[in-house]
């Protein structure tokens, strides 16, 4: 069984996969909402008393800065055999154009049906 802290430490490390796999435009575009999204995934955690990931999303962080010559390195390397932009592969994504919409989606499927179960009519 994979420790949740190296677990968390891992899927924090996104952002080195939008770094060097997406266009520099995308890069732009999406960055921020990672970093953003995976932060107030690990705030969200935080408030219920569950510290892994915000723990790991501080180290990938700071894991991601450490090695950022590297990234760079590595995102010069997949760029230059890229075979697609990044609107090839974003078409086959949902309506609203991205990545996230999935997650987002996902998301609030999760909580509606969350809710029907749950929820008590008085």
């Amino acid at each position: 069984m994979i420790n949740k802290l190296i677990w968390e430490y891992e899927f924090a490390k996104t952002i080195r996969i939008v770094i060097k796999n997406y266009s520099l435009l995308n890069v732009f575009r999406y960055l921020p909402l990672v970093i953003f999204m995976l932060f107030l995934r690990g705030l969200y955690n935080l408030f219920q008393f569950k510290f892994m990931p915000i723990i790991g999303f501080a180290l990938a962080f700071a894991w991601n800065i450490f090695y950022i010559k590297d990234t760079l390195e590595q995102r010069k390397i997949v760029q230059s055999r890229r075979k697609f932009a990044d609107s090839v592969w974003m078409d086959f994504v949902p309506e609203k154009g991205n990545v996230f919409s999935i997650v987002w989606d996902s998301i609030w499927y999760a909580r509606q049906k969350v809710k029907e179960v749950f929820l008590v009519k008085q």
